[in-house]
Protein backbone atom coordinates (compact mmCIF):
# COMPACT_ATOMS: atom_id res chain seq x y z
CA UNK A 1 0.00 0.00 0.00
CA UNK A 2 1.61 3.33 -1.01
CA UNK A 3 1.50 5.66 2.44
CA UNK A 4 -0.44 8.61 2.35
CA UNK A 5 2.28 10.78 3.17
CA UNK A 6 3.85 10.30 -0.46
CA UNK A 7 0.58 11.42 -2.14
CA UNK A 8 1.20 14.80 0.24
CA UNK A 9 3.65 17.46 0.21
CA UNK A 10 4.55 19.98 2.91
CA UNK A 11 2.83 23.06 3.10
CA UNK A 12 4.65 24.88 0.33
CA UNK A 13 0.90 25.13 -1.87
CA UNK A 14 -0.18 28.82 -0.81
CA UNK A 15 3.65 30.38 -2.05
CA UNK A 16 2.92 28.28 -5.53
CA UNK A 17 -0.65 29.30 -5.02
CA UNK A 18 -0.90 32.74 -4.15
CA UNK A 19 2.52 33.45 -5.28
CA UNK A 20 1.64 32.49 -8.78
CA UNK A 21 -1.84 33.90 -9.09
CA UNK A 22 -2.42 35.83 -6.21
CA UNK A 23 -2.01 40.12 -6.87
CA UNK A 24 0.65 41.89 -4.34
CA UNK A 25 -2.18 43.77 -2.93
CA UNK A 26 -3.92 41.08 -0.99
CA UNK A 27 -0.76 38.76 -0.87
CA UNK A 28 2.38 40.42 0.23
CA UNK A 29 4.15 37.83 1.84
CA UNK A 30 1.91 34.83 -0.28
CA UNK A 31 4.09 32.26 1.76
CA UNK A 32 1.70 33.17 5.06
CA UNK A 33 -1.35 33.71 3.37
CA UNK A 34 -3.02 30.71 5.22
CA UNK A 35 -1.35 31.93 8.88
CA UNK A 36 -4.32 34.68 8.51
CA UNK A 37 -7.51 33.10 6.98
CA UNK A 38 -9.15 31.09 10.16
CA UNK A 39 -12.88 31.77 9.24
CA UNK A 40 -15.37 30.50 7.01
CA UNK A 41 -16.52 26.65 5.70
CA UNK A 42 -12.87 26.44 3.99
CA UNK A 43 -10.58 27.96 6.08
CA UNK A 44 -11.76 27.52 9.64
CA UNK A 45 -11.59 23.33 9.27
CA UNK A 46 -7.58 23.17 9.15
CA UNK A 47 -7.68 19.80 8.42
CA UNK A 48 -10.42 20.03 5.78
CA UNK A 49 -8.18 22.68 4.05
CA UNK A 50 -4.98 20.38 3.83
CA UNK A 51 -6.79 17.43 2.74
CA UNK A 52 -8.09 19.87 -0.44
CA UNK A 53 -4.59 20.82 -1.36
CA UNK A 54 -3.48 17.00 -0.37
CA UNK A 55 -0.70 19.11 2.02
CA UNK A 56 0.27 18.22 5.40
CA UNK A 57 2.08 20.92 7.95
CA UNK A 58 5.01 19.58 8.99
CA UNK A 59 6.06 20.03 12.95
CA UNK A 60 8.66 22.48 13.63
CA UNK A 61 11.70 20.97 14.70
CA UNK A 62 12.58 20.79 18.18
CA UNK A 63 14.25 24.24 19.82
CA UNK A 64 16.92 22.83 22.42
CA UNK A 65 20.16 24.85 23.55
CA UNK A 66 22.28 22.15 22.03
CA UNK A 67 22.58 19.39 19.52
CA UNK A 68 21.05 16.02 20.94
CA UNK A 69 21.95 13.00 19.42
CA UNK A 70 19.38 11.29 19.73
CA UNK A 71 16.67 10.91 17.04
CA UNK A 72 13.53 9.97 19.01
CA UNK A 73 11.22 10.99 16.81
CA UNK A 74 12.58 11.99 13.60
CA UNK A 75 12.36 16.35 14.31
CA UNK A 76 15.80 16.56 15.71
CA UNK A 77 18.49 18.19 13.89
CA UNK A 78 20.89 15.39 14.10
CA UNK A 79 21.26 14.15 10.76
CA UNK A 80 24.90 12.30 10.04
CA UNK A 81 28.31 12.10 11.83
CA UNK A 82 29.86 14.99 9.18
CA UNK A 83 31.04 18.40 10.08
CA UNK A 84 28.69 20.42 8.68
CA UNK A 85 26.10 22.44 10.39
CA UNK A 86 23.44 23.59 7.53
CA UNK A 87 20.96 26.02 8.96
CA UNK A 88 17.73 26.86 7.27
CA UNK A 89 15.71 29.54 7.94
CA UNK A 90 11.95 28.39 7.93
CA UNK A 91 10.80 25.59 9.04
CA UNK A 92 8.78 24.27 6.39
CA UNK A 93 11.95 23.59 4.10
CA UNK A 94 14.05 22.89 6.94
CA UNK A 95 11.75 19.32 6.84
CA UNK A 96 11.80 19.52 3.00
CA UNK A 97 15.99 19.53 3.04
CA UNK A 98 16.27 16.81 5.85
CA UNK A 99 13.48 14.70 4.30
CA UNK A 100 15.30 15.37 0.99
CA UNK A 101 19.19 14.51 1.79
CA UNK A 102 21.37 12.26 -0.90
CA UNK A 103 22.83 8.77 0.91
CA UNK A 104 26.01 10.77 0.77
CA UNK A 105 26.03 13.91 2.60
CA UNK A 106 28.68 15.08 5.08
CA UNK A 107 26.28 17.23 7.65
CA UNK A 108 26.03 16.79 10.95
CA UNK A 109 23.24 18.54 11.59
CA UNK A 110 20.62 20.24 10.13
CA UNK A 111 19.20 23.45 12.29
CA UNK A 112 16.25 25.24 11.82
CA UNK A 113 17.47 28.99 12.33
CA UNK A 114 13.70 30.28 13.36
CA UNK A 115 14.60 33.36 11.63
CA UNK A 116 16.71 36.24 13.02
CA UNK A 117 17.51 34.20 16.15
CA UNK A 118 20.21 32.39 14.16
CA UNK A 119 22.08 35.42 15.15
CA UNK A 120 21.84 34.36 19.29
CA UNK A 121 21.73 30.70 18.79
CA UNK A 122 25.08 30.51 17.10
CA UNK A 123 26.22 30.54 20.76
CA UNK A 124 25.20 27.00 21.20
CA UNK A 125 27.62 25.66 18.78
CA UNK A 126 30.14 24.12 20.98
CA UNK A 127 33.71 22.05 20.54
CA UNK A 128 32.05 19.30 20.88
CA UNK A 129 29.69 19.52 18.35
CA UNK A 130 33.28 19.36 16.03
CA UNK A 131 32.07 21.69 13.25
CA UNK A 132 33.92 22.47 11.03
CA UNK A 133 31.45 24.33 8.59
CA UNK A 134 28.43 26.13 8.69
CA UNK A 135 26.16 26.75 5.55
CA UNK A 136 23.19 28.68 5.25
CA UNK A 137 19.95 29.10 3.26
CA UNK A 138 17.13 31.66 4.22
CA UNK A 139 14.93 33.71 2.09
CA UNK A 140 16.16 36.33 -0.71
CA UNK A 141 15.55 40.05 1.18
CA UNK A 142 16.62 42.70 3.25
CA UNK A 143 16.76 40.51 6.31
CA UNK A 144 17.03 37.29 5.22
CA UNK A 145 20.98 38.74 4.03
CA UNK A 146 21.36 40.11 7.23
CA UNK A 147 20.66 37.12 9.39
CA UNK A 148 23.57 35.24 8.24
CA UNK A 149 25.86 38.31 8.41
CA UNK A 150 25.23 39.13 11.50
CA UNK A 151 25.82 35.78 12.61
CA UNK A 152 29.09 36.02 10.43
CA UNK A 153 29.98 38.53 13.15
CA UNK A 154 29.58 36.50 16.11
CA UNK A 155 31.00 33.48 14.81
CA UNK A 156 34.43 35.52 13.96
CA UNK A 157 33.50 36.20 18.04
CA UNK A 158 33.41 32.95 19.12
CA UNK A 159 36.12 31.55 17.20
CA UNK A 160 33.80 29.46 15.19
CA UNK A 161 34.01 28.77 10.91
CA UNK A 162 32.13 31.39 8.87
CA UNK A 163 28.57 31.34 8.05
CA UNK A 164 28.38 30.55 4.41
CA UNK A 165 25.66 30.64 1.46
CA UNK A 166 24.45 27.00 -0.15
CA UNK A 167 25.61 27.98 -3.14
CA UNK A 168 23.34 25.91 -5.61
CA UNK A 169 20.28 26.18 -3.89
CA UNK A 170 20.52 29.95 -3.92
CA UNK A 171 20.96 29.73 -7.25
CA UNK A 172 18.14 27.49 -7.58
CA UNK A 173 15.63 30.30 -6.03
CA UNK A 174 16.50 32.72 -8.34
CA UNK A 175 15.89 30.49 -10.98
CA UNK A 176 12.35 28.77 -9.74
CA UNK A 177 11.27 32.47 -7.66
CA UNK A 178 9.04 34.85 -8.48
CA UNK A 179 9.88 38.09 -6.97
CA UNK A 180 7.07 39.62 -4.97
CA UNK A 181 7.40 42.89 -3.36
CA UNK A 182 8.98 43.13 -0.05
CA UNK A 183 7.34 44.27 3.37
CA UNK A 184 7.55 48.59 3.52
CA UNK A 185 9.86 48.30 6.17
CA UNK A 186 12.53 46.05 4.59
CA UNK A 187 11.71 47.93 0.58
CA UNK A 188 13.53 51.15 0.93
CA UNK A 189 17.53 50.93 0.87
CA UNK A 190 20.59 52.47 -1.05
CA UNK A 191 22.55 51.22 -3.29
CA UNK A 192 25.37 50.75 -0.76
CA UNK A 193 23.34 48.76 2.11
CA UNK A 194 22.40 46.42 -1.06
CA UNK A 195 25.86 46.02 -2.16
CA UNK A 196 27.10 45.01 0.96
CA UNK A 197 24.17 42.28 1.85
CA UNK A 198 24.44 40.96 -1.54
CA UNK A 199 28.04 40.34 -1.21
CA UNK A 200 27.64 37.41 0.67
CA UNK A 201 25.78 35.81 -1.02
CA UNK A 202 27.71 32.95 -3.49
CA UNK A 203 29.18 35.23 -6.26
CA UNK A 204 27.10 33.89 -9.24
CA UNK A 205 24.11 35.19 -7.42
CA UNK A 206 25.25 38.60 -6.08
CA UNK A 207 24.56 40.69 -8.70
CA UNK A 208 20.46 39.51 -9.26
CA UNK A 209 20.40 39.76 -5.24
CA UNK A 210 21.56 43.25 -5.35
CA UNK A 211 19.32 44.52 -7.93
CA UNK A 212 16.71 42.37 -6.36
CA UNK A 213 17.39 44.14 -3.07
CA UNK A 214 17.55 47.91 -5.25
CA UNK A 215 13.86 47.27 -7.06
CA UNK A 216 12.03 46.46 -3.13
CA UNK A 217 11.36 42.41 -4.01
CA UNK A 218 12.09 39.57 -2.33
CA UNK A 219 11.74 35.80 -2.99
CA UNK A 220 11.06 32.92 -0.28
CA UNK A 221 12.85 30.59 0.09
CA UNK A 222 9.82 27.92 0.04
CA UNK A 223 10.02 28.28 -3.94
CA UNK A 224 12.64 25.73 -3.70
CA UNK A 225 9.88 23.05 -3.03
CA UNK A 226 10.30 19.36 -1.50
CA UNK A 227 9.19 18.38 -5.09
CA UNK A 228 12.26 20.41 -6.56
CA UNK A 229 14.91 19.02 -3.85
CA UNK A 230 13.56 15.26 -4.64
CA UNK A 231 13.63 15.42 -8.09
CA UNK A 232 17.18 17.61 -8.80
CA UNK A 233 20.24 16.47 -7.81
CA UNK A 234 22.27 19.82 -8.38
CA UNK A 235 21.63 21.21 -5.05
CA UNK A 236 23.50 17.79 -3.48
CA UNK A 237 27.24 19.94 -3.62
CA UNK A 238 25.81 21.79 -1.01
CA UNK A 239 25.50 19.37 1.43
CA UNK A 240 29.02 17.58 0.33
Amino acid sequence: MVSERLLQLPLEQPLEIFGTFGSAEDCLMPEKTLDDLKSGPLFSDQGRLDGLLHAFRPPPPLITETFPLEDEDGRYCRVGTGDVLFVVENATTWWSLVESLPGDHRLGYVAWGLGGTFRASIRAIKAKHRITQIRYFGDLDTSGLRIPLRACDTAAELGLPPVQPAEHLYRALQLLGRPRPATAKEASISATTAGELAQWLPAPCQESGRQLLLDGQRLAQEWVTYRYLRQNCDWHDDVR
